[in-house]
């Protein structure tokens, strides 16, 4: 997986999703009160310490993906020819590797 995944949250994401437009303004006004969350570029990021997330995974650092934008990132992951098709529920745990939303 790339992650050149921003371009996509900012295009598509940002602008209708209000929780994480809210977080962003949050995190940059109090970074303090924030810990596990950093803005990077205009780019909402969550720190992940489950050291079960971070069996192969060097970087905790993952990348918010606004809710409107979560169904674009999970097809162009399952449908590339490099993906080689593995259903939902592995394309779900792939992604979660590089990947975090809410819930």
């Amino acid at each position: 997986l790339s992650r050149s995944f921003p371009e996509v949250v900012g295009s598509l994401g940002v602008q209708t999703d209000q929780w994480y437009a809210s977080m962003i303004q949050k995190v940059m006004e109090n970074p303090e009160r924030y810990p596990l969350w950093k803005v990077n570029e205009g780019t909402l990021m969550r720190r992940c310490d489950n050291p079960r997330d971070l069996l192969e995974v060097s970087d905790p650092w993952k990348i918010v993906v606004p809710k409107p934008s979560r169904r674009v990132l999970i097809q162009e992951h399952h449908d590339q020819p490099t993906a080689g098709h593995l259903g939902t529920f592995k394309t779900l745990h792939r992604l979660k590797d590089w990947y975090y939303w809410p819930g």
